[in-house]
């Protein structure tokens, strides 16, 4: 195996381990309640922005900014089911109307998190401390591949919360 395809096989573990967080909550929800909520993604959204909004403006650290955004984006899930899903289910509504039910969920998320995010911010980029992790690649001896801290942390993450997901349901 060459260095490229190797250098591939590590980025494509960092790309995939979000992908199958993303996976792994489309496929509860619909395990759960039995239809695709396409705004799983404009939730997690929504999380993120609540996490950028209280670190930068609030001024809290990340790492207490993470719970506060998971709770958020969990409390947005809740009224996601009251007012999109819950309703439908109790008029025997097609599961086509909740799936469109979340599509138009999602959209009015994503327009909400532009109208609030430019209204507080503007036009300028928001970032996070750039030293939270390390930036220096690793480098793995005998072959020209780099592996970035940020893509352990994701893989290692994913891991933690695939197996933690894993004992709960089980």
């Amino acid at each position: 195996m060459d260095d490229k395809t190797l250098q591939h096989i590590i980025n494509l573990l960092s790309l995939g381990s979000v992908y199958s967080l993303f996976a792994l909550g489309y496929a509860m929800v619909f395990s759960v309640l039995g239809v695709l909520n396409l705004a799983h993604s404009a939730i997690f959204m929504f999380g993120a922005f609540i996490g950028v909004l209280v670190v930068s403006k609030i001024g809290i650290t990340i790492w207490l900014a993470m719970p506060i955004a998971m709770i958020g984006a969990g409390l947005l899930s809740i009224v996601l089911e009251r007012v999109a899903f819950y309703p439908l289910r109790q008029r025997n509504a097609p599961r086509i109307s909740q799936l469109i039910s979340s599509i138009g969920f999602a959209i009015l998320l994503v327009s909400i998190a532009e109208i609030l995010f430019q209204s507080i911010f503007g036009k300028q980029d928001i970032r996070f401390d750039r030293d939270l992790i390390p930036r220096t690649p690793i480098m793995i001896e005998g072959f020209d591949v780099r592996i970035r801290p940020i893509d352990l942390v994701i893989f290692i993450t994913a891991l933690l919360l695939m197996v933690a997901l894993q004992y709960l349901v089980t």
